[in-house]
């Protein structure tokens, strides 16, 4: 997709994603947490959310190895902490591998 002339990296992204045309990266359930914490906070009345916990998934079907089972909004509002996850933890399923470290 093109905005004013200039590749949308976020959607070439996506779109070589879903043509499973990328690797997915390894990443550990303390990496996972802390990038999506990150990212929920950037979302408006989502700046005060503090946790959330991240799961493996042991379905063989799934694409995704990983959830989010709760999450803490601290003073944020939880719908919109909600909404915001709702976009943000499938779009890191799609790049993220969960992957445990020894």
């Amino acid at each position: 997709m093109k905005r004013g002339g200039v590749q949308d990296q976020g959607a070439w992204s996506n779109e070589l994603l879903a043509a499973g045309a990328v690797e997915k990266l390894p990443k550990t359930k303390d990496e996972i947490q802390n990038l999506i914490i990150a990212e929920l906070r950037t979302f408006a009345a989502c700046d005060k959310a503090w946790g959330i916990i991240v799961v493996p998934l042991v379905d063989d079907t799934s694409v995704a190895t990983w959830t989010v089972s709760h999450f803490h909004r601290g003073q944020s509002t939880a719908y919109a902490c909600d909404r915001a996850l709702q976009r943000i933890v499938p779009h890191y399923q799609r790049l993220y591998d969960l992957v445990q470290k020894h």
